[in-house]
């Protein structure tokens, strides 16, 4: 299968605003506290990941050069440990991908205390933890 025709099957795409009230449920679940109406305009910054019709993970990129951020991962909780990690590596491969044709040279994680294992993810793709630990970075370039 060709990378082109793998990205058109790929369980990760482009949120829309239909998509937002999942994406806030997904981010309350996972401790981000947001509210809907936080969430209306802002689908634009958000990949989600998609399985059987339903939203299962989430991901919000912020466009910046040349550093970009990637944040708020949220998946669904009840996903067992080798599907999180399934879910988070699409998630951060497609955020990484979009920030990276943004022209953006480097990307930045904040991870929250709650979130190692998404540390561990990021460790394991070459991010390097900087400052107190909880902000990771890896170049795109």
């Amino acid at each position: 299968m060709t990378a082109a025709l793998a990205a058109i099957h790929s369980p990760v795409r482009p949120a829309t605003a239909a998509d937002m009230d999942a994406v806030c449920l997904l981010c309350q679940a996972s401790g981000f506290w947001y509210m809907p109406e936080d969430m209306e305009s802002s689908a634009p910054w958000w990949c989600v990941y998609e399985q059987d019709g339903e939203i299962i993970g989430a991901l919000q990129f912020c466009i910046g050069r040349p550093i970009a951020r990637l944040e708020e991962l949220a998946m669904e909780p009840t996903l067992r440990k080798r599907d999180k990690a399934m879910v988070a590596e699409a998630l951060i491969r497609r955020g990484m991908a979009l920030c990276r044709a943004a022209g953006a040279g480097m990307v930045q994680f904040f991870v929250p205390e709650h979130l190692g294992s998404y540390r561990r993810v990021l460790e394991k793709r070459g991010a390097v933890s900087v400052g107190e630990g909880r902000m990771l970075v890896k170049r795109l370039v």
